[in-house]
């Protein structure tokens, strides 16, 4: 009884995803260079075999070499990213794990990135990512010291990629087909042969620990960001008693950024300067161009780009 009850409180807890963001509690679209998510989701309760799988299927021959997810709080590690030959339509059997990628990271509302030291095929065209997530820390907000969460597409179609989510590694929950985990996958184009997941497979008890048979396989893994070409973006919003401009000079030249009121008076410069190819990040503390705490309010950010202006509104909330 207590199982199902467990499991009905995880089900619930995804089936909601909807819900909150309508009531506006998840974070808002992010404009990012490969995928815009729609919202970050976690699990509750927070149990030691809380685990979500994603379904990645492949054409014949097709080798992955790089995978990217969207991480709510850099705070908070995966323990683990297991992946796994599958069946597709057919939830993962974590009895016959592959290769193990321990302790991603990743930074707080952005893509973490993991680069495989070498790329991997299946033999069925079904690969597993599953995600272990730790244990006794639940999701609780949004960014940094919000919890472990990743990002989530709403696209309403029964063709999205199939995921399922698990509070003891034994029994998998589907996520309703309209909700998609958030992925961004590289697919290897060298020439050498690709490591077949089957080959790699091992016995895995259900503690997460090796058997007596032998150990893992597994793999160190770069973590990274992937960087966001989006020419403007300003995290957080709202704010209190800071915030991020962060730029992306597609080339290099005169990047100005000014914080105006809803008068139309100059608040602040923040750069006036000439700036090179790549992002740049300026921080802004709420205050005037004399150094002078401003109150708050809704302010205007422009930012003029290589002679093409972009703006922003933001929410300054004390």
């Amino acid at each position: 009884m207590a199982s199902n009850t467990y499991r009905r409180r995880v089900a619930q807890a995804m089936m909601m995803i909807g819900c909150i963001s309508c009531l506006g509690m998840i974070a808002p679209t992010f404009a990012l260079a490969v995928v815009e998510v729609d919202g970050v989701f976690g699990l509750t309760p927070a149990g030691p075999g809380n685990r979500v799988a994603i379904e990645i299927n492949h054409a014949p021959g097709a080798s992955l070499s790089r995978l990217a997810w969207f991480h709510n709080d850099e705070t908070v590690n995966f323990p683990s990213l297991v992946l796994m030959e599958g069946v597709q339509g057919v939830p993962p059997d974590l009895e016959n794990t592959a290769l193990v990628l321990d302790e991603l990271s990743g930074a707080s509302l952005d893509w973490g990135d993991v680069v495989l030291d070498f790329p991997v095929t299946s033999t069925t065209g079904t690969i597993f990512a599953v995600f272990r997530f730790p244990e006794g820390i639940e999701r609780t907000a949004d960014g940094t010291g919000g919890g472990p969460g990743m990002g989530y597409l709403f696209r309403p179609s029964a063709e999205n990629p199939r995921a399922y989510i698990t509070p003891d590694g034994e029994q998998w929950i589907r996520v309703h087909h309209d909700y998609e985990v958030a992925l961004d996958l590289t697919w290897s184009s060298s020439k050498s042969t690709p490591v077949t997941l089957a080959s790699l497979r091992e016995a895995r008890a259900p503690d997460g620990q090796s058997d007596d048979e032998g150990p893992l396989v597994e793999a160190t893994a770069t973590t990274s960001t992937v960087i966001d070409k989006t020419p403007l973006k300003v995290y957080p919003n709202p704010f209190n008693p800071r915030t991020q401009v962060r730029l992306y000079m597609s080339s290099a030249g005169q990047a100005k950024v000014e914080v105006f009121d809803l008068r139309g008076r100059l608040v602040n410069t923040l750069v006036d300067e000439r700036r090179e190819v790549g992002e740049h990040i300026i921080d802004w503390e709420a205050k005037d161009f004399r150094g002078r705490t401003v109150s708050s309010g809704v302010y205007l950010l422009r930012a003029t780009l290589g002679g093409k202006v972009h703006r922003q509104r933001l929410s300054l909330i004390r």
